[in-house]
C-alpha cells in the first residue's frame, strides 16, 4: 500500500509539473494563432504553412495531456479540475489551428494571367486572347500532420481553393506607349478607361489549376494594357505588355487616312502604322498597287524623311510609323481623271512576294485580298486647279498731268479647273483711281482668255515723277481662293512744255544762224 501511495503521489507531482508547462505552450500556440509571435510575419503561403505545423505540434501536445488528465481522473489518481483545465487548453488548440488552416486556404486562391496574346482577324480588327488560370497552390493532406478527422473539424480545401464569381476587362494603361522612330506621340491615355468588346467577360467558377481563355476586341489599338480581375470579392490589377501571335507570320499595315483630295501638281500624304505579327527578323518590302505610273510614290521616315524601300523591326521593336507621299502630275490623262476617286493598295510583304508582283499590271480586289501580307486599300481623288494670270503688252507708260492710262489686260486661267467671278483689284497711290472694264469676268475655263480695259487715273495735282499701280488678280475656283499672280504697272509723269522759253530758245538760234550767214556772204565779197 505504501508503495502504491508513493507511486501515486509520484504520478500526481509529475502531472503538475506537465500542466505548468503545457500552459505556457498552450499560450505560446495562442500566440501564433493570433499573429504575436516574435519573428517574420505570416505572409506567403510558406510562412503560413509552417505556422500551421507549429500549431500542428501544439494542438498533439494539447490532445495527449487530455488523455492523460482523463486516464488519471478515471484511476482516481487525478482531479475533475486538472482535466477540466486540461479539455479547455484542448478545445483552445483546436480553435488556433483551424484559424491557421482557414488563413492558409482562405487567403491562398490566387488569380493569375497565364497570357495575353494580340492578333489581327482578316478584316483588320484587333483582338487580344487572354487566358486565366487558378493558381491558388496545392491541396495539403492534412491527414500527414497525424490529425484525425474527428479531433479537428476542417472544410474542404478544394471548395475553400476554387475561384467565383470571376470577371475580366481590359483597361488601357496609366500612360502610351513611347512613340517609335520620333514619330508625335499618340493623345494620352485614359487610365482605367475600359477599351475591349465586350466590357467584361464573366467566369462562373474555376477549380484549382483550372484555367480559361477569353477573347475581347480591342476599341482601341494599344501595345500594353491592364487586365483587371475580380473574383471572390477581391479586386486586382495586372499590368501587361501584349505578345503578337505570329501563326499569321505577316507585318499588319493600316492607314489613319482612308481617302484624300490632292490638286494636280501638289501632293497626298498618308500616314501609316506597321506592327509586327511575325518573330522574322528579315527585311520587309513596300510597295503600292493599282496606282498610275504618272504618279510619283514615296515610302517616308517621318523623323529623317528618308525614303524606304524596304523595312525591319529591330529587337525589342514591334511597330513603326511611316508616310506613304504621293506626287500628282500637272495635267490628266486616261487614267489620272478629275473628281474620279483612284483606288489602289499599299502593301508590305516579304522579298520574295514582292518579286511575283508587277506595279505596272493593274490586279483585282479579290488577286490583292488573296495575298497573305500586309496590306490597307486607299483612295485618292485627283482635283483640278484654277490659276489666272493677268499680261499686258507693256507695263510701262509715260504721261503728262492730267492724262489717263488705259491699259488692255488680258485675263488667262491658265489651270485645269473653271474658275468664276473674276475680278481685279488694284493697289494704287495716293488719290490714284483704277476703273477696269468689265468690274467682273463671270467665268473662265481652262485655257481660256479674256481682256479687260483698265483705265488708271492720277489726281490732277501729281507730280513729276515715276508711280507704280500692283494688279491684283482673283477669282474663285471649286469654293477656294485661286492663287494668282500680281503684276505691276510702271507710271512716268513728265514735266508739261515751257511756250515761252521754247520760243526765245528758237529766236535766238535764228538770230545766231542769221548773224552766222551775213558774216559769211561779206567774207565772200571781200
Amino acid at each position: 500500500m505504501a508503495c502504491r501511495a508513493s507511486r501515486s503521489q509520484l504520478c500526481l507531482a509529475c502531472w503538475g509539473i506537465f500542466l505548468l508547462l503545457s500552459v505556457p505552450l498552450a499560450s505560446w500556440s495562442q500566440q501564433v494563432g493570433a499573429g504575436s509571435v516574435t519573428g517574420p510575419s505570416a505572409n506567403t503561403e510558406a510562412q503560413r504553412l509552417l505556422e500551421l505545423k507549429r500549431l500542428e505540434l501544439a494542438l498533439n501536445q494539447a490532445k495527449a495531456n487530455r488523455d492523460r488528465a482523463k486516464l488519471l481522473l478515471d484511476q482516481g489518481l487525478g482531479s475533475q479540475a486538472n482535466y477540466e483545465a486540461a479539455e479547455i487548453l484542448f478545445r483552445q488548440a483546436q480553435v488556433d489551428f483551424q484559424q491557421a488552416f482557414l488563413r492558409l486556404f482562405a487567403e491562398a486562391p490566387r488569380l493569375d494571367v497565364v497570357s495575353a496574346v494580340k492578333y489581327q482577324r482578316p478584316d483588320g480588327s484587333k483582338y487580344v486572347r487572354v487566358t486565366v488560370k487558378n493558381n491558388s497552390g496545392a491541396v495539403l493532406d492534412y491527414r500527414l500532420f497525424g490529425i484525425s478527422a474527428t479531433d479537428v473539424q476542417l472544410p474542404d480545401q478544394m471548395k475553400m481553393r476554387e475561384l467565383t464569381d470571376i470577371r475580366v476587362s481590359l483597361k488601357e494603361a496609366a500612360a502610351s506607349p513611347p512613340a517609335v522612330n520620333g514619330t508625335p506621340a499618340a493623345p494620352a491615355a485614359i487610365p482605367d478607361a475600359v477599351i475591349s468588346d465586350p466590357y467584361s467577360a464573366y467566369i462562373p467558377k474555376l477549380e484549382v489549376g483550372e484555367q480559361r481563355t477569353l477573347d475581347f476586341g480591342l476599341l482601341k489599338d494599344v501595345d500594353a494594357l491592364v487586365v483587371g480581375l475580380y473574383y471572390n470579392g477581391r479586386e486586382e490589377e495586372r499590368e501587361i505588355y501584349l505578345e503578337k501571335d505570329p501563326s499569321a507570320n505577316i507585318v499588319s499595315l493600316s492607314s489613319e487616312e482612308v481617302s484624300l483630295e490632292a490638286d494636280l501638281g501638289g501632293q497626298a500624304s498618308y500616314n501609316l502604322h506597321l506592327e509586327q505579327f511575325t518573330k522574322s527578323a528579315r527585311a520587309f518590302t513596300l510597295m503600292t498597287l493599282n496606282l498610275p505610273q504618272q504618279i510619283a510614290r514615296d515610302f517616308v521616315e517621318p523623323a529623317s524623311g528618308a525614303r524606304l524601300y524596304q523595312v525591319r523591326f529591330p529587337e525589342g521593336v514591334t511597330s513603326q510609323n511611316l508616310q506613304l507621299r504621293l506626287s500628282l502630275p500637272d495635267k490628266v490623262d486616261e487614267r489620272v481623271r478629275l473628281d474620279t476617286p483612284l483606288a489602289f493598295w499599299a502593301l508590305v510583304m516579304t522579298p520574295q512576294q514582292a518579286a511575283a508582283l508587277d506595279p505596272a499590271k493593274t490586279y483585282t480586289n479579290a488577286q490583292i485580298e488573296a495575298l497573305k501580307c500586309g496590306k490597307v486599300r486607299l483612295e485618292l481623288i485627283p482635283r483640278g486647279v484654277g490659276r489666272i494670270e493677268a499680261s499686258a503688252p507693256s507695263l510701262y507708260q509715260e504721261i503728262r498731268p492730267g492724262d489717263t492710262v488705259e491699259l488692255n489686260l488680258t485675263v488667262k486661267n491658265t489651270g485645269t479647273r473653271t474658275v468664276h467671278n473674276v475680278h481685279l483689284n488694284t493697289e494704287n497711290p495716293l488719290n490714284w483711281r483704277s476703273i477696269p472694264a468689265p468690274d467682273t469676268v463671270a467665268q473662265l475655263d481652262p485655257n481660256q482668255e479674256q481682256v479687260v480695259k483698265l483705265r488708271i487715273v492720277p489726281p490732277p495735282d501729281v507730280g513729276v515723277g515715276d508711280y507704280e499701280v500692283r494688279i491684283k488678280p482673283e477669282a474663285i475656283s471649286d469654293n477656294r481662293k485661286v492663287p494668282a499672280t500680281d503684276q505691276s504697272d510702271r507710271v512716268h509723269v513728265s514735266a508739261p512744255p515751257n511756250v515761252r522759253l521754247t520760243a526765245t530758245v528758237v529766236a535766238l538760234l535764228l538770230a545766231l544762224v542769221g548773224g552766222v550767214v551775213v558774216f559769211g556772204i561779206r567774207m565772200a565779197r571781200r
